[in-house]
């Protein structure tokens, strides 16, 4: 295999990695290998994006709080991807966000020198997962329930946010009902926030004013 370094979690008893098959080198593929090596590593099949299997996956991933689900995003390229979500006990996937091009790598950048770089979170009870999708430019963030039972909801749109306000990430769930994440108007210039999903209202914690609507400006809490 080509191993992508990025990329070894445990979970589920197993360690998994993404790599590639030595004879086809344009397509990544997810593995899964006993932690004690008995077995040769299996290759995981993974849910359909644009109607075909991915060829690219991306070390945006993340692992439930109890390892029974392993989040990572794929598609055709870098930047025309879609959330999966992996059973790690039985490989079972679904594709979350079905929207190609609506995620996209965050790039190495974003994920190790950032306020935090994690693009993708799920509750602690696994019901709601939060992600950050690409669109026009800006990094958005939206819920969705993990078994899709209803739409997602997109958190840093125009209702809550100035037009300015993008570059979400950092997303860490305190409850199964209360998401905090940074967001601002650049990577340097960021505030800690606080949503509630059951009921919406969105709170800027370093700045004064609560659910002041629109935050035109971002401080400089880091």
């Amino acid at each position: 295999y080509y191993f992508r370094y990025y990329m070894y979690l445990y979970a589920g008893g197993y360690v998994w990695f993404i790599g590639k098959d030595a004879t086809k080198t344009s397509q990544y593929n997810l593995y899964r290998a006993k932690l004690d090596c008995s077995g040769k590593a299996t290759k995981v099949t993974l849910p359909n994006v644009a109607g075909k299997a991915p060829l690219y996956l991306s070390y945006n991933n993340s692992i439930s709080d109890d390892g029974k689900y392993l989040m990572l995003t794929g598609g055709a390229t870098s930047t025309t991807e879609d959330l999966l979500i992996i059973d790690t006990t039985t490989g079972a996937g679904v594709n979350l966000t079905d929207k190609p091009a609506s995620l996209r790598d965050p790039g190495y950048y974003w994920m190790y020198y950032s306020t935090s770089g994690m693009h993708v979170a799920m509750s602690p009870s696994n019901t709601n997962v939060a992600y950050v999708k690409y669109e026009n430019s800006d990094y958005e963030l939206y819920i969705r329930p993990r078994d899709k039972s209803k739409a997602e909801v997109h958190i840093t749109g125009s209702t809550n946010f100035a037009t300015a306000m993008d570059d979400a990430h950092g997303l860490r769930w305190a409850t199964d009902d209360d998401l905090l994440f940074t967001a601002g108007t650049s990577t340097t210039a960021q505030d800690p926030h606080h949503y509630k999903v059951s009921t919406g209202p969105l709170t800027h914690l370093t700045k004064t004013g609560g659910t002041t609507n629109p935050y035109s400006t971002a401080g400089k809490a880091r």
